[in-house]
């Protein structure tokens, strides 16, 4: 996230910085947030990449949401039982107040998170997981996914499914599944793989998420 304050509306600069910082550190959001407006040429680079772009209004909105939940907060309420985490029980529903938007999964010892929202937006859904592995090859694994149409028919643009597998917090290797709306009906079965030494051994974590191309 980055922060600026300015009196004239922000340039597309500091969204390619974002963007940029964003990719480097492997990271799935870049935001960029001002006290001011965004020009147009801010607009269409962050429509490009991807980064969200937080103006005064948009923080005047999080100010007002925040008033409400302070509110809410000073009414009696009964004790919340404490939560398992989502590590212990993938079915344990989100802390209250909290709307988990990532679907979570576990393979093989691999935990999978699909993200729901950004999978929405491009108006597919992403389930039915597999991971295979050849025991005679520790450098290649393939992962299966399934892409259903929300609609439950086709989609209006091409969609790219990004795959991340990580080893703990950092990135082994990126690959992307090709949706083509002109060849996409109801339903595709997706194999991706994965080439990197000792990827088998190493994978701890799947990250899937979707964007329009």
């Amino acid at each position: 996230i980055q922060c600026r304050s300015d009196t004239a509306p922000l340039s597309s600069a500091p969204i390619q910085e974002a963007n940029a910082g964003k990719t480097s550190c492997g990271c799935h959001v870049g935001v960029v947030m001002t006290d001011s407006v965004f020009s147009p040429e801010a607009a269409a680079s962050a429509e490009a990449t991807g980064v969200l772009l937080w103006g005064r209004d948009q923080i005047e909105q999080f100010e007002k949401q925040a008033a409400g939940a302070a509110a809410k907060s000073q009414m009696p309420s009964e004790p919340i039982a404490p939560q398992t985490s989502a590590k212990e029980n993938f079915s344990a529903a989100p802390p209250q107040g909290f709307q988990d938007t990532t679907q979570y999964d576990e393979i093989d010892g691999i935990r999978i998170e699909v993200d729901l929202q950004s999978a929405s937006l491009a108006g597919v859904l992403i389930d039915n997981f597999g991971i295979q592995k050849d025991d005679s090859d520790a450098d290649r694994m393939e992962f299966l996914f399934d892409v259903t149409a929300k609609n439950r028919g086709g989609i209006s643009e091409d969609v790219d499914v990004i795959i991340n597998i990580y080893a703990g917090r950092r990135k082994l290797c990126t690959e992307t599944e090709y949706i083509y709306k002109d060849s996409f009906y109801k339903k595709d079965s997706c194999s991706v793989y994965f080439n990197r030494k000792n990827i088998c051994k190493m994978a701890t974590k799947i990250e899937v998420y979707c964007k329009k191309d």
